[in-house]
């Protein structure tokens, strides 16, 4: 029996047609024949028009829709699992992420540069420090200064034994009570980087591309920051 490799999306139906061009590029670039793949989406209510081979995967919990993402490695069955945004592009084949060694680690992912640094020190986001101030007001954690290394929730690898074992996802809806007001709360990606600070492993950041010159040598391409408020979602036939 071969290998599956489990991969999530957390949506509501207002994505479905850009989660499953997303899906769409991920079984176009699949070439290993030891692996299958297997689509969840992830709502918090039923979502019609989903292809068969998609499974829809209701999660009622008390969390925004970008928070799904910590809640369903609880919940789930598996070992392993990939969580892609509904923005991603695949060039290449997913089983090479899949098979990624995590050390150790809960999750892998990709660098995020500090969100108070500019575009000349090649940020990927250049936020405003005002707004940045709103994502981090956890004592302890200092991600403004650049000190603490941050990642992008947009493409993670993630091992749900080691998630579950450690209680990841009550320390997240932990965190996300300690949040409650801040004007990003119902961000996950601030909340899973002050639960998993020094638990995540730095991958290569060719799996979590920004759509800059230099996109056609990537592996996945996330339109996410700066390069969504220009030009919006993306269609994915910018990318062919």
């Amino acid at each position: 029996m071969k290998e599956k490799i489990n991969i999530f999306y957390s949506i509501d139906d207002k994505f479905l047609e850009l989660t499953i061009n997303s899906i769409n590029s991920v079984r176009q670039s699949f070439v290993n024949k030891d692996f299958e793949l297997d689509f969840y989406l992830v709502s918090k209510s039923a979502i019609t028009g989903v292809p068969d081979f998609v499974k829809n995967v209701v999660v009622d919990y008390s969390v925004s829709i970008p928070q799904m993402r910590f809640i369903f490695p609880e919940h789930c069955q598996l070992d392993r699992l990939i969580y892609l945004d509904s923005d991603t592009v695949c060039s290449c084949c997913i089983s090479k992420l899949w098979k990624e060694d995590l050390d150790s680690k809960v999750i892998g992912a990709v660098h995020h540069r500090s969100p108070t640094r500019g575009q000349k020190a090649n940020q990927y986001d250049p936020w405003s420090l005002e707004t940045a101030k709103s994502f981090f007001e956890f004592e302890g954690d200092d991600f403004l200064s650049g000190s603490l290394p941050y990642f992008n929730s947009g493409v993670m690898v993630i091992d749900c034994k080691k998630w579950r074992d450690m209680k990841i996802s009550k320390l997240c809806i932990d965190a996300k009570n300690q949040f409650c007001l801040s004007t990003q709360s119902n961000n996950d990606e601030p909340i899973l980087n002050h639960v998993l600070i020094n638990n995540w492993k730095k991958i290569n950041k060719l799996w979590n591309f920004p759509p800059n010159k230099s996109w056609r040598r990537s592996r996945i391409i996330h339109m996410y920051g700066v390069c969504r408020h220009v030009v919006g979602k993306p269609s994915h036939r910018m990318f062919k």
